[in-house]
């Protein structure tokens, strides 16, 4: 990506060790260093109107130099010292395990991806129960719930089913063991390809096993537009899908909603016509953060993305 007339390609060389080449001419030796304010953040969101985009109009300003890399690297990149923010999703394991500090979006930049679990019409009518039994689940998972379960997959390498149960467990949501299944057609429960999603899924299949309900784990499908049409052809009945996702991507709408109710709204309506039905959706909201180091954060006196941009255009006009 192009940053005030510099190229910038970012080799990578292992997942923990990154090195950034910069094309163009070499400095000369009586140059004068000045202080860049440097960015590490994925394709998807330099690129989404979403992202990068909705960013720097929301709060006026720009990085620097702003390096591309897959999502889970942007982390690396802050552990190292290579960059002085990061782009991540708000329920990283990864910022559990390295101690980041998530900066407060205060002024709305980024769009509500909360997830909720979506259904076919047919099934529900068959076990209405799913309903209340999942609606006693989406209220306790919020951002700091899921970031805890993501890092005991991610980064402690726990089995997601075995998360989920002692999770539900904690919580008294599930008994130890589950009884028979009191109806021969199973619900068919999937989800996407990523560990939060396999947690979700588990739990989805533990809860509805421990009331009974027949359940088939269908795995995983990797990507939003083939688990939606697997969903919309009936080869799964449920899963849990983010607002956001489903607004931006399944119905290709640009502009960006930050009210998680408003985009509940919008989008389970939508979807009544294709006989599915949002369930109540969750709290934690999966979107992009912007993520910094804490003792950084904290020396600096950085708590929102206001502040980090009043820091920004402070450093670029020399007054820091």
């Amino acid at each position: 990506m192009i940053k005030q007339g510099k190229q910038f390609h970012l080799l990578v060389l292992t997942a923990v060790l990154l090195a950034v080449v910069v094309i163009g001419c070499p400095a000369e030796e009586n140059d004068v260093l000045i202080r860049e304010v440097k960015l590490a953040a994925s394709p998807e969101f330099i690129h989404e109107p979403e992202g990068l985009n909705s960013l720097e109009e929301t709060y006026n300003f720009q990085f620097d130099l702003i390096y591309e890399m897959a999502i889970g690297l942007t982390h690396e990149a802050l552990r190292s010292g290579d960059v002085d923010a990061a782009i991540g999703y708000a329920t990283d394991g990864k910022i559990e395990e390295i101690g980041l500090i998530k900066l407060e979006d205060d002024q709305n930049a980024f769009p509500a991806r909360n997830p909720a679990p979506v259904i076919r019409s047919e099934v529900l009518e068959i076990y209405p129960e799913i309903e209340p039994l999942l609606e006693q689940v989406a209220p306790l998972l919020d951002n700091i719930t899921m970031t805890h379960l993501n890092y005991l997959v991610d980064i402690e390498e726990k089995k997601p089913a075995d998360v989920a149960k002692e999770w539900l467990l904690d919580n008294e949501l599930i008994a130890e063991s589950a009884p028979e299944p009191y109806a021969v057609a199973p619900v068919k429960v999937s989800s996407k390809e990523f560990p939060e999603q396999h947690i979700l899924r588990h739990i989805t299949l533990l809860v509805l096993e421990n009331a009974g309900v027949p359940v088939v784990d269908m795995e995983q499908i990797a990507g939003t537009d083939n688990i939606r049409s697997a969903l919309l052809i009936g080869t799964i009945d449920l899963y849990w899908e983010y607002t956001g996702v489903a607004w931006n991507t399944i119905y290709d709408q640009e502009d960006v909603i930050t009210d998680p109710e408003l985009v509940y709204d919008l989008i389970s309506d939508k979807d009544i016509e294709h006989d599915l039905v949002w369930l109540d959706y969750a709290p934690l909201n999966k979107t992009y953060t912007v993520m910094m180091i804490r003792e950084q954060a904290e020396a600096l006196e950085i708590v929102t993305i206001s502040d980090l941009a009043d820091w920004v255009r402070q450093v670029q006009a020399g007054d820091f």
